[in-house]
């Protein structure tokens, strides 16, 4: 759930530290099947997503400075999903060979 609708409804964040804590270790099983395969472009996604989580899980615990990383981890990891979105489809779809 979002921080705002946490605010709005005057939720508690905490519970989000654990599923945090979850999510990173999926996170990094896939840092290592997906570099270890040797796609490197997936494997960073899920970089980006353990520094997602991790980041959640210090915001959830009460740290400030960890707020601002989440925002800044968030926007990396979601503009390179985008990319590998753009580029498989347009390689898949209409033929073309980006590299991914």
């Amino acid at each position: 759930m979002s921080r705002l609708l946490l605010r709005i409804f005057r939720n508690d964040s905490r519970p989000n530290a654990g599923m945090s804590v979850a999510f990173t270790i999926i996170s990094a099983l896939g840092v290592t099947v997906f570099f270890h395969a040797g796609d490197w472009p997936v494997g960073l996604l899920f970089v980006g997503l353990a520094g997602v989580y991790i980041s959640d899980l210090f915001v959830a615990l009460g740290s400030k400075v960890f707020e601002r990383l989440l925002g800044l981890v968030h926007l990396l990891t979601g503009l390179w999903l985008m990319y590998l979105m753009f580029a498989v489809t347009v390689n898949f779809a209409a033929g073309f060979h980006w590299t991914v």
